[in-house]
């Protein structure tokens, strides 16, 4: 089985920096899913991402920073399946959490594709529990309304500039799930969404609607840059659990995850769709992309994490966004 990575191949680290690393995910599974009344719980997110991102030096700095914030819990995951069966079990049970891919502002969806990724590259009995765990938090989210799969003839591109953006009065500051529910059930918005014609690759939709979200995330600053990350790090991560997924199952995918960044966009763009121009933030010089990326997770915030696997993953994959790429690293860093 070849991984389809968000970001690169997976890279195989000594033995040494596998222990630490599920000696790191064996701490975060006694700690519950969620934190101070419904905060996702990102340790074994941006633990994985930091692996991706070739950092595991920093492991135990971000546990010590991260996991004082988060809640104790006595709840226990049993493994996903034995040794070896866990891509069986995944397959059985990921289609009837597809369409939920927009539940928990994308959380769930991004917590079982990083324990997924770390499954791929070493099958431990504790990446296994994490899997679980991961199912369990995806499965307890709430829908976010989408289509069941997209069926129309308009070009995304097309689609995304004529979509709407929620009025002041709609908006409710800090609010990343509401806003998220009252974009994606406007009339206009499900109407524009119903619109958009199934995409040749999958995959490389999911990189489209990336670097829709990336767009936006660099004309905006604060709480709507914040959500609008979301909007690249559920698309990139996405990619990893296509081929556990048959073609219909693909599709449910592909249609949620697109409702999901609609909704992003339309909820946290306040800027409206601004063309790239002079005010996109420096960066950076020549300082390659896989260390900038580095130095956004080097901070030791668990978006920022996740945020700078993602930019890497698109940079790997379509060296023609590097400008765009570098300019939210470069945002990221800036605040």
């Amino acid at each position: 089985m070849t991984p389809d990575s968000a970001t690169r191949v997976p890279p195989a680290y000594p033995v040494s920096h596998s222990t630490r690393f599920d000696n790191g995910l064996e701490h975060l599974l006694s700690f519950s899913p969620t934190y101070a009344g419904g905060l996702s719980n990102h340790g074994p997110m941006a633990l994985e991402a930091l692996t991706s991102l070739g950092a595991p030096d920093l492991y135990e700095a971000f546990l010590h920073d991260y996991t004082p914030r988060l809640e104790r819990t006595d709840h226990e995951y049993p493994p996903v399946a034995d040794t070896g069966r866990w891509p069986w079990e995944l397959r059985t049970r990921l289609p009837s959490l597809v369409a939920r891919a927009g539940a928990q502002a994308g959380h769930g969806l991004l917590r079982v594709a990083h324990a997924v990724r770390s499954l791929e590259r070493v099958d431990t009995e504790v990446r296994r529990r994490e899997l679980s765990a991961a199912l369990e938090y995806w499965n307890s989210g709430v829908t976010l309304p989408a289509p069941d799969r997209l069926a129309g003839s308009r070009p995304l591109v097309e689609v995304v500039a004529r979509l709407p953006r929620l009025s002041p009065g709609e908006r409710r500051e800090g609010l990343l799930t509401r806003n998220l529910m009252v974009a994606a059930r406007r009339d206009d918005v499900v109407e524009l969404l119903a619109s958009i014609a199934p995409a040749q690759s999958i995959p490389d939709r999911f990189d489209d609607l990336a670097l829709a979200a990336a767009q936006a995330f660099v004309h905006n600053r604060g709480a709507e840059a914040f959500a609008l990350l979301h909007g690249v790090t559920v698309t990139t991560m996405a990619r990893v659990l296509i081929e556990y997924l048959d073609e219909s199952d693909r599709r449910r995918l592909e249609a949620a995850v697109t409702g999901f960044s609609v909704a992003a966009i339309v909820g946290f763009d306040l800027r409206g769709g601004s063309p790239m121009d002079a005010s996109m933030p420096e960066n950076r010089g020549d300082l390659p992309v896989q260390d900038l990326a580095r130095s956004v997770a080097s901070v030791l915030d668990d978006h920022h994490i996740k945020f700078a696997d993602a930019c890497a993953g698109l940079a790997h994959r379509r060296p023609e966004v590097e400008p765009l790429v570098r300019a939210m690293l470069a945002a990221r860093l800036a605040g």
